[in-house]
């Protein structure tokens, strides 16, 4: 978890415990990469450079990390964050959105496929 981080709980009997984060308890350049991400999902914009790539792809939740749906039937889109200076390709940063909730998490480890927690609930 993130330092000085306390997080909420949120338990859904679809998933495992998914912490809530708030704004200001990321480091600065961190929660402003996802706060550029977040303002473009939700003016329906692209970013430009390797941001773009694969933007807005189904996310099949084939972990079952977050709740709802998996494989076909998942709700989810994903979309990449910038990533830290120097770090190569499109970084491991997303943030993936429940398109039918509105409920929008955010992974450190590429899709939440390892890490503790794999997802953070952002909103």
């Amino acid at each position: 978890m993130l330092a000085g981080e306390t997080p909420v709980l949120v338990h859904n009997s679809n998933c495992p415990i998914v912490a809530r984060v708030t704004p200001g308890s990321l480091p600065p350049a961190e929660e402003a990469a996802l706060g550029r991400t977040l303002s473009h999902i939700d003016a329906g914009t692209v970013p430009t450079g390797p941001t773009a790539s694969r933007w807005g792809i189904p996310f099949r939740n084939r972990e079952g990390k977050l709740p709802g749906g998996q494989g076909g039937s998942s709700p989810y889109r994903e979309y990449r964050v910038e990533p830290p200076p120097g770090t190569p390709g499109a970084g491991p940063l997303r943030v993936v959105r429940n398109d039918q909730t509105g409920d929008t998490y955010y992974t450190w480890t590429h899709y939440g496929d390892s890490g503790d927690p794999a997802f953070v609930q952002v909103r």
